[in-house]
């Protein structure tokens, strides 16, 4: 099969006077898209840019048709590695209950997300808001490098902790407790010998379905775009590491409508539903864990560059890791999300920074390899 495929390619490839026709290795990168529709593309550097855009036309047309007729694949990777995994690391002691208020600046000067305390007023009271290594950004695919990488190690994922909701000015978040060694990372394109925790979770989303996620992928913007906030473990907690250079990491999932939210989803929007009857601030929702969130997605493909806190005072300190495969939500619990309001009685919803320039950033692509 796979010497079919090389030939089909290079049929293709020599009918153009621009183009290599040497068979070349072919990667089919699964990415799920709007409405559901599962892409299916060829990777590789030499083909996305032989200099013809005419190749890149053809191979991205063909593509999602050619693969539809293959039969299926066995999915072999070795892009993950999930279990008891032990990195000795010096850790401050902290609180059993941490509620990490990602969103929130006590006593700083007000900020919003529309009108004239806006994103385009943020670098006036935050400078580094109008920096050269922004985020969020519009993800272009073929314009995105392979860059083969060690597996991305996930220790205690699958852990369940006591987890908790609390209401911020701009954002609900959601965070662990316990004495248990809490979840963390390390591995992928993270820089050898580091690894990083989990701090917490918080969510944007929009007041339509159409809006809501602060990375796009080709322009296409999701409903909403889920953010697992890590810190870098030698500084100890959080409060340490958010202004060091090398102190943050975000693993961001978009948000994609479904008939059913996954487990953890529906848990957090019971949650949120009952904030919202209660009127309280914060709301104890059981044992959690990351796992659950996720819909136990595999950590295998996705994007990867360097960047900023989406949020005053965008911190250009955060490796960004951009997951394809999305964590799946129904239209009632992401209505509850949008039916939730702040202490001012307003709406959290809409709470996305527009997508910021890339200013010549690399973006690096992990994928699932067929073979």
């Amino acid at each position: 099969m796979v010497r079919s495929i090389l030939s089909l390619f290079s049929l293709l490839l020599a009918g153009n006077a621009q183009v290599p026709t040497h068979p070349v290795e072919i990667t089919i990168f699964n990415f799920h898209g709007p409405h559901g529709q599962i892409y299916q593309e060829l990777l590789n550097p030499e083909l996305a840019y032989f200099g013809s855009p005419t190749s890149a036309q053809v191979l991205s047309n063909l593509i999602p048709q050619f693969v539809q007729t293959l039969p299926a694949l066995p999915a072999v990777s070795t892009n993950e590695v999930r279990g008891p995994i032990s990195l000795p690391v010096e850790q401050d002691a902290q609180p059993d209950h941490i509620i990490v208020h990602a969103e929130d600046e006590l006593d700083t000067p007000h900020w919003s997300y529309s009108g004239p305390t806006g994103p385009d007023y943020w670098p006036k009271i935050y400078p580094e808001c109008g920096g050269k290594s922004q985020s969020p950004i519009n993800i272009q695919p073929y314009m995105t490098y392979q860059r083969p990488t060690n597996p991305i190690m996930a220790e205690n994922y699958n852990r369940l902790y006591p987890a908790f909701i609390v209401k911020g000015k701009k954002n609900v978040d959601i965070s662990f407790e316990g004495p248990k060694q809490m979840p963390w990372i390390a591995g992928g394109y993270i820089p050898y010998g580091e690894s990083y925790q989990f701090a917490g979770l918080h969510m944007h989303w929009g007041s339509k379905n159409n809006v809501g996620s602060e990375h796009r992928v080709e322009g296409f913007e999701f409903p909403g775009e889920a953010h697992f906030v890590h810190f870098n473990r030698k500084y100890g907690n959080l409060t340490n590491a958010v202004d060091k250079p090398d102190g943050l990491l975000v693993l961001g999932f978009f948000l994609q409508l479904a008939e059913k939210s996954g487990p953890g989803i529906s848990v957090i929007a019971d949650g949120i539903r009952s904030l919202n009857e209660s009127g309280n601030n914060e709301v104890d929702i059981g044992k959690l864990s990351i796992d659950a969130i996720l819909g136990h997605i595999p950590l295998v493909e996705y994007f990867f560059y360097q960047g900023s806190l989406t949020t005053p005072p965008c911190s250009e300190n955060v490796l960004w890791h951009v997951f394809s495969t999305p964590i799946q939500i129904s239209q009632r619990d992401l209505d509850a999300f949008r039916n939730l309001k702040n202490e001012d009685g307003k709406s959290y919803s809409d709470n996305n920074r527009p997508v910021l320039p890339l200013n010549g950033r690399e973006v690096l692509r992990n994928v699932l390899r067929r073979y």
